[in-house]
């Protein structure tokens, strides 16, 4: 099945959350109620191209030519990233929160499921290739990482009726939790593939319970808006940040970790694992490798979100405004994002826009966008990555949606 039919189903089935990449527009007009619905579908990576990820995940034969391919494209350390989340909001205008005039409030929820990872070029080759290229080298798995996080959220907060700033404390479920990581992995073997020397130290944590609720958190989404007007052009400057918190296991998560030294003669590599191994029932695989597992109640940080920018004002009375800013997921694989786009009105009804992007989950990427508005009714559509839309040869997938209606 195409990636692309994918994600738009995933968008309007709710299985996807929405993040403020679609350029936000702030809305100078007044209303006395407003639901948001967004979602984005979001894919990158610095080395694996689409005709890879796509037999990877959807099934399909990874032929020796597209794996070389792939591997060619790899450097030292490369990255990759997935967002797949939702996002419903509700505002209330009429109500004064606090004695305050100014003060509304808002309702929201979301479902998201965020993953990324970092990963050595000999990780790739390793997996994908065998050892068989590497008998006589070294092998460097260090700096390899990766991070999974399932969870949903419900949160109850305040909303400026004039600026539309807006803060919100949010209750989070964990529903599913992956990381782990290698601080040191050095793997040697001679020509013949007889002996291994390793020396590995590193972690893998995962969670056990049958449970849908893993562990609960608490966080933070702030919306701050910032007016300016010089020389009478008057612009929007934005500090957003998502999803900022901790979250605790209270299920319990089940930890393996490894910090030696290892040294087999007598052996190939592949024979270490398999229904042929050399660890038959009466010796444990993780004993012989030194591998400790715990269980352990754990609190860890929330993938929390932040974008700092310029942003489009909706009844803007020039027919091109510029937007830009940078955009990062701190406790995540994800470089720091930097980004500039140019949005047109071409219509009072339609306006359309495009963006540059570098960093993230991948490099260099091109995007656009259009929306529409009907009465109390707009609708947005966009994505990060036009190229990887349409072509085996890009670094990702990218579709992004937003609904809104004015009551």
């Amino acid at each position: 099945m195409n990636i692309k039919i994918v994600i738009v189903f995933l968008i309007f089935t709710g299985g996807i959350f929405s993040q403020q990449l679609l350029p936000i527009q702030h809305d100078t007009s007044r209303c006395n109620q407003e639901i948001i619905l967004g979602g984005t579908g979001e894919f990158g990576s610095t080395s694996l191209r689409n005709e890879f990820t796509s037999k990877l995940i959807f099934g399909g034969e990874i032929t020796e030519p597209i794996k070389q391919s792939t591997f060619r494209k790899h450097t030292a350390i490369n990255r990759v990233g997935i967002d797949l989340n939702s996002e419903l909001e509700y505002r209330n205008y009429n109500s004064s929160m606090f004695k305050k005039e100014n003060l509304g409030f808002l309702v929201r929820g979301g479902y998201y499921a965020i993953g990324s990872g970092a990963y050595s070029r000999e990780a790739f080759g390793l997996t994908f290739n065998g050892n068989s290229d590497y008998l006589g080298e070294t092998i460097n798995l260090a700096g390899t990482s990766f991070s999974f996080l399932v969870f949903q959220k419900i949160g109850f907060g305040v909303i400026n009726k004039v600026t539309k700033s807006n803060v919100s404390l949010n209750l989070f479920n964990i529903s599913d939790v992956y990381t782990g990581r290698i601080q040191k992995g050095l793997v040697v073997q001679n020509s013949e593939g007889t002996f291994l020397d390793a020396d590995l130290k590193g972690n893998f944590t995962h969670s056990t319970s049958s449970s849908y609720s893993k562990g609960i958190g608490v966080g933070i989404d702030i919306d701050y808006r910032i007016l300016l007007d010089v020389d009478s052009k008057k612009s929007t400057f934005q500090v957003l940040t998502k999803n900022l918190g901790v979250a605790h296991y209270s299920q319990g998560i089940e930890t393996y970790s490894v910090d030696s030294s290892y040294y087999y003669m007598g052996f190939k590599l592949n024979q270490i694992y398999g229904d042929n191994s050399i660890f038959s029932d009466s010796l444990s695989l993780l004993e012989a490798l030194n591998i400790n597992r715990k269980s352990e109640k754990k609190t860890i940080f929330l993938p929390g979100y932040i974008q700092i920018g310029k942003i489009v004002t909706e009844n803007y009375v020039r027919k091109v405004q510029s937007f830009y800013g940078f955009r990062m997921y701190p406790s995540l694989a994800f470089v720091p994002q930097v980004y500039i786009g140019a949005h047109f009105s071409v219509k009072k009804w339609m306006s359309v826009g495009f963006q540059g992007s570098y960093g993230g989950f991948s490099n260099l990427r091109v995007g656009c966008y259009f929306s529409l508005s009907y009465r109390k009714y707009s609708v947005g559509l966009a994505s990060q990555d036009i190229y990887g839309a349409f072509s085996k040869k890009g670094y990702g997938q990218s579709i992004l949606v937003r609904l809104r209606w004015k009551i």
